[in-house]
């Protein structure tokens, strides 16, 4: 995890969370994958939740509407190292 890096948010997800205003709830899921140890995994997901957080309320989002997952690297491939494991899934209720 480098922060001085840009994160990179694709635009289409970014359409797609126009309307998140109507929304019930919103919960963020962050892992990581098992390239490194546990605790370090753990925080950088954890920093991945607070970072797209921070940018739903950016967008204008009640942040109190949403919660937080972490899941670190529990739900990765421990037989590899894979990027696709190195994400946030937003679960949206209307």
């Amino acid at each position: 995890w480098n922060e001085d890096k840009a994160t990179h948010i694709d635009p289409s997800v970014i359409d797609s969370l126009e309307n998140l205003n109507s929304a019930k709830s919103v919960n963020i899921v962050a892992m990581a994958s098992s390239e490194g140890t546990v605790a370090y995994n753990y925080n950088l997901a954890q920093k991945r939740a607070n970072f797209t957080k921070y940018m739903l309320s950016l967008m204008g989002y009640n942040k109190k509407r949403i919660t937080t997952t972490i899941l670190g690297e529990s739900k990765s491939d421990q037989s590899k190292i894979n990027d696709s494991d190195r994400r946030v899934e937003i679960y949206i209720e209307q």
